[in-house]
């Protein structure tokens, strides 16, 4: 049997955790994502023009998208058409250039240059707002599409993406993954501020432990990604040396090095009962963790706040939930 450590009672309240503060029936699991998923797509200013020959839509298009294309914006498309609010008549707009790298006087320049028959345009040049990039998700597609002066855009829908913001993963919000969840969540260890590596194939805890009180860097993470190294014959530091009677470090799902990836958490989960700091974040990270999920946020927000794990120039990514819960009061305000 695997003895899970608990703190000492004359531990101060700031590193104590309360086992009123832990979540009960109402809790859930939030995908953590980066902030170009959740928040309405930024817009951009262009110019545009009125196509009064519509006979010469097609070859406009060919034409301006061969001598004038917006690399920029390629997930829009040339044209749009809308219907005039006072007549009831049918417009269709011509989308020339961003402004910035561009302005009207340089746009009919590069087209006079250039030879182009505009003939069939409008001679009033307008400003216009539209979508800098393509929505990610199907709300953010609507909520555009409900704006005046939608110009029309690509939009791809990411089942997996929509199935993380929309919680429906059976892997993770699933009735079996609910049951291992509060189950783990009700181990002494996370109840008094710990944390755990999961075998998510099998369901089974690989490692398990707390922060060192007395130390200021081995936190919870840190301890976690060394007592993987020592279920592999490996480990660095000395107080998660299994040969020393310690009851805050427990290795329970021992691994011969062979059987593993070069990376220590490659195919496990991490589960915490806070937010890890930014040294603890780049260290999973680092170790190829495939999920982390935690409980309760803290101050410095590696990942809630800073977004750590989506960051486009790191060179791996995963996936981070955080509890939403009404059951918590505040925070413990010292990093796991």
């Amino acid at each position: 049997m695997v003895k899970m450590s608990t703190y000492d009672s004359d531990q101060p309240p700031s590193k104590r955790a309360c086992i009123e503060d832990w979540p009960g029936n109402t809790w859930k699991f939030e995908a953590v994502v980066e902030d170009k998923v959740t928040l309405p797509v930024p817009k951009v200013d262009v110019l545009v023009v009125e196509i009064v020959d519509k006979k010469c839509t097609a070859s406009l298009i060919r034409k301006f998208n061969e001598v004038l294309p917006i690399r920029s914006l390629q997930h829009l498309k040339r044209v749009k058409s809308t219907k005039n609010i006072e007549t009831g008549a049918c417009e269709i707009y011509l989308l020339l250039a961003e402004i910035g790298p561009s302005t009207r006087e340089t746009v009919l320049d590069s087209l006079e240059k250039l030879d182009v028959d505009i003939s069939g345009l409008g001679t009033d040049v307008k400003e216009e707002q539209v979508a800098s990039c393509q929505p990610a998700t199907r709300a953010q597609f609507e909520q555009l599409r409900t704006e005046a002066g939608y110009w029309p855009t690509n939009f791809h829908e990411d089942k997996y993406l929509e199935n993380l913001l929309g919680c429906t993963l059976a892997e993770v919000w699933g009735d079996g993954a609910r049951i291992f969840q509060q189950n783990l969540f009700s181990s002494p260890v996370i109840k008094v501020g710990g944390g755990a590596v999961v075998n998510p194939e099998t369901n089974t805890l690989v490692v398990s432990c707390t922060g060192t009180i007395l130390h200021p860097l081995h936190h919870t993470a840190l301890n976690l990604v060394d007592l993987v190294a020592r279920s592999q014959g490996g480990g660095a530091m000395d107080h998660t040396d299994p040969t020393i009677d310690s009851s805050l470090y427990h290795i329970t799902e021992p691994l011969a090095l062979s059987t593993k990836s070069t990376y220590l958490l490659t195919g496990y989960d991490v589960y915490l009962a806070i937010e890890p700091c930014h040294m603890c974040s780049m260290a999973l990270l680092h170790s190829r963790v495939r999920r982390v999920f935690y409980i309760k946020p803290s101050k410095d927000g590696a990942f809630t706040k800073a977004k750590l794990h989506t960051r486009q120039e790191l060179n791996h990514k995963f996936e981070v939930f955080k509890v939403v819960s009404d059951n918590f009061i505040g925070e413990w305000g010292w990093c796991s």
